[in-house]
C-alpha cells in the first residue's frame, strides 16, 4: 500500500502544482486588466481635484461679492418704493387733469348754449328791424354749426387722450396694450 500511497501523494502534489500554476496566471492576468483601469480612475481623481480647487477658488472670489447683494437689495427695495410712490402722485395728477377736461367740455357746452341764445336773440332782433329773416337765420345756423364743430372736436381731443392708470389695488403701473387700444 506503500506505493499507492505515493502515487496519490504525487498525484496530489501535481494537481497542486497545477492549481497553483492556474492561480498565478489569473493573477497576472487580472492584475494587467487592473493597471489601466486604476491609471484611468487616477486619472480621473486628479481631474476631479482639479475641478474642486477651481469651485473652491470661484467660491472665494465670490465671497465679496455675495456679501454686497444685501446692502444691493436694500438699495434695490427702497428705489422701487420711492418708484411707487411716485406712480401714485402721477394717478393723482392725471386724476385732477381728467377732472379738469371734464370741466373744460361742460364749460364748452355752456359757451356754446349760451353764444347760441346770444346768436338767436340777436339774429330775431336784426330780423325785426331790418325785415331780413331768412338771410340772419341762416348765418346763426352757420355760426352755431362752427360753435358746436369746435366743441367737437375739443371734445375729440380730450376722448382721444391716453390716460394710463394705476391699479389702486395692487400699486403696480399698468401700461395700455395695443388689445386695450383697439
Amino acid at each position: 500500500m506503500d506505493l499507492a500511497l505515493d502515487i496519490l501523494l504525487i498525484i496530489l502534489v501535481a494537481v497542486f502544482a497545477w492549481v497553483g500554476v492556474e492561480l498565478a496566471l489569473t493573477v497576472k492576468k487580472a492584475r494587467a486588466g487592473l493597471v489601466p483601469m486604476l491609471d484611468e480612475l487616477d486619472t480621473t481623481v486628479k481631474k476631479a481635484n482639479a475641478t474642486i480647487d477651481s469651485v473652491d477658488k470661484t467660491i472665494q472670489d465670490l465671497g465679496p461679492a455675495v456679501q454686497e447683494v444685501q446692502p444691493l437689495l436694500g438699495k434695490v427695495e427702497t428705489t422701487v418704493d420711492a418708484l411707487s410712490l411716485d406712480l401714485l402722485h402721477v394717478n393723482d395728477i392725471l386724476g385732477d387733469v381728467s377732472t379738469m377736461t371734464g370741466t373744460a367740455s361742460k364749460a364748452t357746452e355752456s359757451v356754446t348754449g349760451v353764444v347760441e341764445k346770444a346768436s338767436h336773440a340777436v339774429n330775431s332782433a336784426v330780423a325785426k328791424v331790418t325785415g331780413r329773416a331768412d338771410a340772419a337765420a341762416a348765418r346763426l345756423e352757420r355760426a352755431k354749426d362752427d360753435v358746436e364743430d369746435a366743441a367737437n372736436a375739443a371734445k375729440a381731443d380730450v376722448e382721444d387722450a391716453v390716460v394710463e392708470t394705476v391699479s389702486s389695488d395692487s400699486g403696480y403701473f399698468t401700461y395700455p396694450t395695443d388689445r386695450d387700444q383697439s
